[in-house]
């Protein structure tokens, strides 16, 4: 079976978990809620790194989730989860059934009946990182391209279900040191946490991305993405964005251009 199951630390850290908007159509969305009970999925190349900087961590300093590796690189999906309702005993019973699916569409790998989170409810506005995880290692000879993440989050006690989705981007691994180009860059899921640093640099007035017109990525203690995008005000910008092995990202290079 491709899974792997990491026994983690439940730590604390104050946060705050988007609630849907009302009136909002239901889809695949790495964040749901019902009442006080929230959960979100939080993938990781470096399980170790994510445990270790959660307890300090804000909502704003938080490793973000990555949702890209390559082939041979595993990466870990958690839930955060909060506004559990205890037992009689004082305690939350929440557990977990998760499902991977391959880019056809095809079970790739699933686990059933995890335990999450067994202690004392959260503080409120407290976001506790979920006791398991579930490992995508994606292997010579297996399909490459976008793997979905489907996880069924359980508060037993209340009697809740939360469901979560979330896409991986698997790709080939680059060679060290040059520069490949990133097919089909305006789909790439792997984009999606370098194009919104960028766009944090360079916009303070929350403009949109209109398109990607070229992107590239290089393989260098982490990933460096060289990327050229065209807002919805009509400006196009430049810039290289490098997503460190921690998951944080650094931009540099930023320039405005010619359309």
């Amino acid at each position: 079976m491709r899974i792997l199951l990491a026994a983690t630390l439940s730590l604390a850290v104050p946060a705050a978990l988007p609630a849907q908007q009302p009136g909002s159509a239901p889809g695949p969305s790495a964040t749901a809620r019902q009442g006080s009970f929230a959960v979100t999925q939080v993938a990781t190349i470096d399980a170790q790194a994510l445990i270790r900087a959660w307890p300090a961590s804000t909502p704003e300093s938080r490793p973000p989730s990555q949702t890209a590796t390559t082939r041979n690189q595993p990466l870990h999906t958690f839930i955060g989860l909060t506004g559990c309702k205890a037992d009689a005993a004082g305690q939350c019973q929440v557990v977990a059934n998760f499902l991977i699916l391959d880019p056809a569409g095809k079970r790739y790998s699933d686990a059933d009946g995890i335990s999450l989170y067994r202690n004392a409810p959260p503080a409120r506005g407290q976001v506790v990182l979920g006791s398991a995880s579930l490992g995508l290692h994606v292997k010579p000879g297996e399909a490459l391209g976008n793997y979905t993440v489907r996880v069924e989050t359980i508060d037993k006690v209340a009697g809740i279900s939360l469901r979560t989705e979330q896409l991986i981007a698997v790709g080939e691994v680059p060679r060290a040191g040059g520069w490949q180009a990133v097919p089909n860059p305006d789909k790439a899921v792997e984009l999606k946490g370098p194009v919104q640093a960028m766009l944090a640099e360079i916009s303070s007035a929350r403009e949109t991305v209109a398109r990607i017109e070229r992107a590239d990525r290089q393989v260098v203690a982490g990933t460096r993405y060289r990327l050229r995008i065209h807002l919805t005000s009509g400006k196009a910008w430049q810039a290289v964005v490098w997503r460190k092995l921690d998951g944080t990202y650094q931009v540099s290079e930023v320039a405005q251009v010619a359309k």
